[in-house]
């Protein structure tokens, strides 16, 4: 069977045409994936935070809030994308937008499919949705099944502007979109904060990027005054100080970390924390002592011979809250060494502006969070590495005639004479596999 396989893809080799048009085709089909591929962002803003707790917060749960991306959608015109028709993957947005559309009942109905827009005058459009087509003066009230809204002239607005596609986003799903891609991560070579989120186009992913820091800011007032600066000074370098601390301690790290797997277990799991005397901070060990406590409590509880299922409740409900308390304070003391650079340069930050007169004027109209300089923006493409892309069509290519030939050559091989039909299921097997060889009988 061997023999007969080599034979055919040396036959086929022989025909090096054959290989290249599946080379060919397979690059072809590498190429139109590579073209209709929607386009992806990833913006990038290296940010300073003024707001310590926020640095802080391993999670940063404060900017990463759903109700606060909702907040900063509903600021901005995404309820509408829009592309050429000649580039249907390519979202464009801001500036080279010849008209905007303007959804009149954005708390109503929301509607799917696409639109066309076609520019009829300087005054008059078309609107092409499956088989229909609607004629309209811009700014007029469009009232139809397929959308309430009005179409009024954009930035780059032109009397005979190319046919534009219009999509209504769905609410849910957008916002879904952004807190999936919305990231926070230490830059600790900058000493920044980095909050990226992935958008179709990059000014639109600018523009939700500073619209979210401007409602944290707004939802997260930072006090003004230079004692303002004292008392975050001294947080931030009793933080620094638990960080050299822990650094040189590694036996607390492993001690707090299991007593926080212990404290996640399942309430209905009888659990008593372990190592509350090595614990060092003082202000934690009352919770943990206090978690055994109801533990047992609750233990006797369900062991009484009638059991009183409200307190049974009750004791769980304070389980329930224990944890919680127990799990932020060890989030709160455990280091995120990622972090260290950050602070130390936050603490350097805060010395100068108190040793600064000037600066304790300045601080009464500071953000929370500062915008970051053209500098501190970077836009990348993301998505599948295109050269990997055309170097897997041309495996694919040389894989696919030998793919053939092999198939070829063992359906010659099964229905070659009448003794295959008479051997055992075993050696059918063997012979289909070319575990062993046989010779025609």
């Amino acid at each position: 069977m061997q023999e007969g396989f080599l034979k055919a893809t040396e036959r086929l080799f022989r025909k090096e045409y054959t290989f290249y048009y599946s080379v060919i085709i397979c690059m072809l089909i590498a190429s139109v994936y590579i073209l209709v591929r929607p386009a992806q962002y990833k913006i990038i803003y290296g940010i300073t935070v003024n707001h310590p707790d926020m640095l802080l917060d391993s999670a940063y749960s404060g900017i990463r809030s759903r109700s606060l991306l909702q907040k900063a959608i509903g600021h901005l015109p995404f309820e509408v994308n829009y592309y050429w028709e000649r580039a249907p993957h390519e979202e464009i947005f801001g500036d080279s937008l010849p008209v905007r559309v303007i959804v009149n009942n954005s708390s109503g109905k929301k509607y799917h499919g696409d639109l066309q827009i076609n520019s009829l005058s300087s005054h008059s459009y078309s609107v092409d949705h499956e088989d229909t087509v609607q004629f309209y003066e811009f700014g007029e009230n469009v009232k139809r099944y397929y959308g309430d809204f009005r179409l009024l002239k954009g930035p780059a607005f032109k009397s005979h502007f190319a046919p534009l596609i219009v999509r209504f986003n769905q609410p849910g799903k957008l916002l879904d979109s952004y807190y999936q891609t919305l990231f926070i991560d230490s830059d600790s070579h900058a000493g920044t904060v980095r909050l990226s989120v992935i958008a179709a186009n990059p000014l639109k992913g600018k523009a939700f990027l500073s619209e979210l820091i401007k409602q944290y800011n707004a939802a997260h007032p930072l006090p003004g005054g230079a004692h303002h600066y004292q008392d975050s000074l001294k947080l931030v370098e009793k933080r620094l100080a638990l960080f050299k601390l822990y650094r040189q301690d590694k036996q607390q790290i492993k001690t707090l970390e299991v007593i926080k797997r212990y404290a996640q277990k399942p309430l209905r799991q009888f659990v008593q924390l372990p190592y509350i005397d090595e614990v060092k901070n003082a202000g934690l060990k009352p919770g943990l002592e206090k978690f055994n406590k109801t533990q047992l409590e609750k233990q006797h509880l369900l062991a009484a011979a009638k059991v009183d299922d409200a307190a049974v409740a009750h004791a769980d409900m304070k389980l329930s809250i224990l944890k919680t308390e127990i799990s932020d304070q060890i989030n709160g003391e455990l280091p995120n060494f990622a972090d260290e650079y950050v602070i130390k340069r936050l603490v350097q930050r805060y010395k100068r502006i108190i040793a600064d007169q000037a600066g304790s004027e300045r601080v009464k109209t500071q953000d929370a969070i500062t915008l970051p300089g053209n500098d501190n923006i970077h836009v990348e493409a993301t998505g599948v590495n295109f050269m990997v892309i055309y170097m897997l069509a041309v495996l694919s290519g040389f894989a696919l005639p030998i793919s053939f030939a092999f198939i070829i050559n063992l359906k010659f091989t099964v229905m070659r004479g009448e003794w295959f039909s008479n051997q055992t299921l075993t050696e059918k097997m063997k012979i289909l596999f070319g575990i062993s060889r046989s010779t025609d009988a």
